[in-house]
C-alpha cells in the first residue's frame, strides 16, 4: 500500500511542474485527497484529486478503486473569485487480487501510458472519439 505524499505533474506546456499537495490520507470511509494549492487562495476553488479503495465483493477477491478529478474554471465577478464551471473526471478500476504482480503491473502501465498518449489526450481535449 503506498504512503500518502504530494504528487508532481507537468502542466500542458510539458516543462512546468505543478504540485498536488497531500491534504488527507484515505480511511475506511473517506478518500485520499490532494489539491493544487497554488491555483487559488480558496480551498473550494482548487483542482482536486481523490482516490478511494474498498473491497468490491463479499469474498474480498477484488479491490475497487474510485478516482475523481475536478478542475474548476475560475472567473472574477465584482472583484471576487468564483468557480464559473468545472471539468470533472471519474474513473473506476476493479483489481483482481489473485492476478500476478507482473500481469497487474503490465496492465497498469499500458492503461496509464494510453491515457498519457498524444492521441488519447487529443480525444479527451476535443470531446470526440476518432473517426475515419
Amino acid at each position: 500500500m503506498p504512503n500518502m505524499a504530494d504528487i508532481v505533474v507537468k502542466k500542458n506546456d510539458g516543462t512546468t511542474n505543478v504540485t498536488y499537495s497531500a491534504c488527507q490520507p484515505a480511511n475506511q470511509q473517506e478518500p485520499a485527497l490532494w489539491r493544487l494549492t497554488a491555483f487559488s487562495a480558496r480551498a473550494a476553488n482548487r483542482p482536486s484529486f481523490t482516490v478511494l479503495s474498498r473491497k468490491s465483493n463479499a469474498n474480498a477477491q477484488t479491490q475497487r478503486l474510485e478516482i475523481r478529478f475536478n478542475y474548476p474554471i475560475l472567473a472574477t465577478v465584482d472583484g471576487v473569485e468564483v468557480v464559473s464551471d468545472n471539468i470533472p473526471f471519474t474513473g473506476q478500476f476493479t483489481i483482481p487480487l489473485k492476478v500476478s504482480d507482473t500481469d497487474l503491473n503490465e496492465a497498469v502501465a499500458q492503461y496509464t501510458n494510453l491515457m498519457a498518449s498524444a492521441l488519447v489526450r487529443a480525444i479527451v481535449s476535443s470531446g470526440y472519439a476518432p473517426r475515419a
